[in-house]
């Protein structure tokens, strides 16, 4: 299913633990793992999901996703 739009930034505590669970949710890996700390899902033309480490933001993210 197409994605037309995203709003997002997820923040997690640790992006190694956190992997597995988004892996399922986009039912692939991450498509880059620029640095640690990071990772992104290239969702539609131009349009990046991105997993941020930070502890103090963790639990605090939203996500859009326009299908």
């Amino acid at each position: 299913m197409p994605v037309n739009r995203v709003l997002a930034g997820i923040a997690v505590a640790d992006v190694d633990a956190a992997l597995p669970c988004y892996e399922l949710f986009f039912g692939r890996p991450a498509d880059e793992l620029p640095m640690e700390g990071l990772a992104e899902w290239h969702v539609a033309s131009g349009a990046v999901v991105p997993l941020v480490a930070s502890a103090e933001r963790a639990g605090r993210s939203l996500l859009t996703l326009d299908f």
